[in-house]
């Protein structure tokens, strides 16, 4: 798997049908359109350095409920 750090975004690149299949299966990224959640998370004690952490969504997104 190759990824390629663009000024828009993060391309990841699957190079084999085990790349395919964490993308789909493990990310849950099957579909066109598509999309994931990536939280940073500050490495300890290096304020300048992190790393992403990917969540994926559950299958049904849960409308939010807003309260007056």
């Amino acid at each position: 798997m190759k990824m390629r750090v663009t000024r828009l975004g993060i391309d990841i690149i699957p190079e084999n049908e085990i790349d395919e299949a964490y993308i789909e299966d493990t990310l849950g990224l099957r579909d066109d359109g598509d999309f994931i959640r990536l939280v940073r998370q500050n490495a300890s004690g290096l304020s300048s350095l992190a790393n992403l952490t990917t969540h994926p969504f559950p299958e049904k997104p849960q409308k939010e409920v807003r309260r007056a």
